[in-house]
């Protein structure tokens, strides 16, 4: 008797290892939620170099960051520290099997340069950011009008810029300067010689003489813009019909509205 029902549970069990061959385990890849930038190295302003810091790193099933090697070909220690401990910041979502957390790997990649005034991140091909939430949106620009901008009013300049895509989609690296951020969204920096904070767009519209955005919450902060777009001659570069985006940016910190100015963003020409 006993042996008889052990047939048959050896026989249930290779039925149902037969069908999940066929039916095929359902794969969730991992994904980016936040990659914290590094930290300036202590000689910034005198560290004029322009490199790549790459990592491979284990991604743990519990979310949390495992064992991390550098995979660079050129090695700065300073920068490979200062990076090394952004990795370890990282948030993702693990990736998962049927259901199930699994640990598994990625690469994860700086670039840091002096005169995007230090770190950026950099998309890898195999680890992406998470998709937006499906409350996100719309997200609507003409294409005249896709790129980086500078903030030009008020001062200091390179401070902050905007970067915005059809789709919210990455752009191409620049390639006159790809130190340039090719993430949608809005930087802010206190001031040129510390990192840049990274807002990614909620959504944003620009076309039709109009523009306006609202970014997620970072930290406790977010930003709404609402205002103009059009195109200008450019005097420094002499290039005419050049983008531009103006009107008033509200700061909110914990859902209060702490601040609102008068903006001008001009696009990022290179003759």
């Amino acid at each position: 008797m006993i042996g008889r029902l052990l047939a048959r549970m050896t026989l249930l069990s290779m039925i149902v290892g037969i069908l999940a061959i066929f039916s095929g385990a359902q794969t969730v890849e991992p994904c980016i939620i936040v990659q914290p930038l590094p930290k300036l190295p202590e000689n910034y302003g005198m560290l004029d170099v322009q490199v790549t810091t790459t990592f491979r790193v284990e991604l743990l099933s519990s979310g949390t960051v495992g064992k991390v090697a550098m995979v660079s070909p050129e090695r700065i220690r300073e920068l490979d520290e200062l990076a090394l401990a952004a990795v370890h910041k990282l948030r993702f979502r693990p990736k998962e099997i049927d259901g199930s957390p699994v640990t598994t790997h990625g690469v994860i990649s700086y670039g840091y340069s002096w005169r995007f005034q230090g770190w950026r991140q950099i998309s890898p091909e195999t680890l992406k950011m998470c998709d937006s939430d499906p409350s996100d949106g719309p997200f609507i620009v003409d294409t005249y009008a896709e790129g980086a901008y500078w903030i030009e009013v008020p001062k200091p300049w390179f401070t902050r810029l905007i970067v915005i895509s059809a789709d919210n989609r990455e752009l191409m690296p620049n390639s006159h300067d790809d130190a340039q951020p090719t993430i949608p969204g809005y930087y802010a920096a206190k001031k040129e010689s510390e990192p840049f904070t990274h807002y990614p767009f909620k959504a944003v519209q620009v076309g039709n003489g109009r523009a306006t955005f609202s970014t997620k919450v970072v930290e406790g902060v977010h930003f709404v813009f609402i205002g103009i777009s059009g195109t200008e001659f450019d005097e420094p570069s002499n290039i005419p019909d050049v983008p531009f985006i103006k009107g008033t940016l509200f700061t909110y910190r914990n859902g209060k509205l702490i601040k609102r100015e008068k903006v001008k963003f001009g696009h990022a020409v290179n003759a």
